[in-house]
């Protein structure tokens, strides 16, 4: 059987539960719990890193000529790109400690309350309302202010 096969075959049991879920057939709440306990979208994401990891080496070793990142045949490009590289000091002590002593500073702690002065501000303009800047006396200009939503989620847990 062809891989094109099997994948489309789990793409439509897929489908069909969520068809059962939509359509009232299964409460969509049982199902959404029965697809989190399996695992099946760690599993997932798990399976596809393996053959990420696998198909960068064949192609790598195989397909992709030194010096190239991108390779091409009959049906696909497959393009290699280079990870990104992200820093963390938080086991470096001396990092630690200064971000400790930024946090006490009297101009640390003046920052939070005028962000923390915006966003009241911020959730009084949506409710109709408006705030006034104690020092400045005028109305507090939220126009700047960006907010990020995002979506709710639900958490399963097994009883």
């Amino acid at each position: 059987m062809k891989i094109q096969n099997h994948i489309e075959q789990v793409r439509r049991s897929i489908e069909n539960l969520t068809e059962y879920a939509t359509s009232g057939d299964i409460q969509a709440h049982e199902a959404l719990a029965e697809i989190k306990q399996s695992f099946l979208d760690d599993f997932l994401k798990l399976e596809i890193k393996k053959i990420q990891d696998e198909s960068l080496q064949v192609l790598r070793d195989n397909f992709i000529e030194h010096g190239k990142k991108s390779y091409a045949d009959s049906n696909y490009r497959y393009t290699i790109r280079a990870g990104s590289t992200r820093y963390s000091f938080t086991a470096v002590e001396e990092v630690k400690k200064k971000k400790k002593d930024l946090e006490l500073s009297e101009q640390y702690k003046q920052l939070k309350a005028t962000e923390s002065k915006y966003k009241t501000a911020f959730i009084l303009k949506q409710k109709g309302q408006s705030i006034v800047d104690e020092d400045t006396g005028e109305i507090i200009d939220v126009s700047g202010v960006n907010v990020v939503y995002s979506s709710d989620s639900i958490t399963v847990k097994r009883l």
